[in-house]
């Protein structure tokens, strides 16, 4: 699995988060274009757009720990470090 990192791109005065998340087998790239730190919220709203997968259906965790349950907080404030691989799980 390739790590999760995110880094603040600054191209035409927009700023970009860039996430790498797995996904049965596959890594997949969210790009998150915020002022300020990239939300929970913002990266399942990115992955429900390109995977087509509803957000109820969603858990996104890092190593043991669920974070989708924490959609207000930043990677940053939940001491997401650069480096570590999110992981993203269906429920149906």
């Amino acid at each position: 699995m390739m790590p999760t990192s995110y880094t603040t791109c600054n191209n035409n005065n927009s700023q970009a988060t860039i996430i790498y998340v797995s996904y049965e087998g596959c890594c997949y790239e969210v790009r998150i274009r915020s002022d300020s730190d990239a939300r929970i919220l913002d990266i399942l709203y990115g992955l429900q757009r390109a995977l087509c997968i509803p957000q109820h259906e969603m858990m996104l965790c890092f190593g043991q720990q669920r974070i989708d349950c924490h959609q207000f907080c930043s990677l940053r404030s939940l001491g997401i470090p650069e480096g570590s691989t999110l992981n993203l799980y269906r429920c149906s």
